[in-house]
C-alpha cells in the first residue's frame, strides 16, 4: 500500500513544472493544491459533480480499475484524470451529460490544482479540491477515454439532472 502512494505521488508530481517543488509543497502543506500540467502526463475531462458520481458509481459497479477522479467543491465540477496519447495534443474537454450530449474543448494547455494524494483529516476538511478516487498503480493511473466516454453516455440515458447553466456551449467545428 505505502509503495502504491508513493509511485502515485511521484506519477502526479511528474506533471508539475518542478516536480521536486511539488513533492517538497506537498509535504510541508498537504491541504495546498498544486498546480499540475494538463497535457504532461495526463489529459482531462471535467463534468458536473452529480454527473461524475454518477460515472464513478459505474465503474464500482463494472468493477473497473481507473483512477485519478478530483472533486472541486467551489464549482462543484468532477474532474477525471484521463489517460495521455502522446501523439495527439493536449486536451481539456468540459462534458454536460444532456439529451445533446455536448462537449466543449477549454483549449490546448492548462493546469490542474492538486492536492497531496493522501490528507489528514484536518487538511481534508479546509480543502476545497479533494480525491473521489486517487490515480491507481501503474495501468491504473487514469481513465481511458472511450470507457470514460461510454459511461457517460450511460449517466446521460438516464437524464442525470444538473443545473441548466452548467451546460457548456456547443463543440467548436473541427473540418
Amino acid at each position: 500500500m505505502q509503495n502504491t502512494i508513493l509511485h502515485t505521488l511521484e506519477w502526479l508530481a511528474e506533471a508539475a513544472d518542478d516536480p521536486r517543488d511539488c513533492l517538497q509543497s506537498w509535504d510541508q502543506a498537504p491541504g495546498i493544491p498544486y498546480p499540475l500540467i494538463i497535457g504532461k502526463t495526463f489529459d482531462l475531462v471535467t463534468t458536473h459533480r452529480r454527473v461524475g458520481e454518477r460515472v464513478l458509481a459505474f465503474y464500482d459497479r463494472d468493477a473497473i480499475p481507473a483512477g485519478g477522479a478530483l472533486l472541486d467543491c467551489g464549482v462543484a465540477k468532477v474532474g477525471f484524470l484521463v489517460h495521455r496519447d502522446p501523439k495527439s495534443q493536449p486536451l481539456t474537454v468540459a462534458l454536460a451529460c444532456d439529451a445533446r450530449y455536448r462537449t466543449r474543448c477549454l483549449g490546448l494547455k492548462g493546469y490542474l490544482l492538486a492536492p497531496v494524494p493522501v490528507m489528514d483529516e484536518d487538511s481534508l476538511a479546509r480543502s476545497r479540491v479533494r480525491w473521489l478516487r486517487l490515480p491507481g498503480p501503474p495501468g491504473t493511473h487514469t481513465f481511458e477515454l472511450p470507457t470514460l466516454t461510454a459511461k457517460l453516455a450511460e449517466v446521460a440515458s438516464e437524464g442525470v439532472a444538473f443545473p441548466v447553466d452548467d451546460v457548456p456551449p456547443p463543440a467548436p467545428s473541427y473540418q
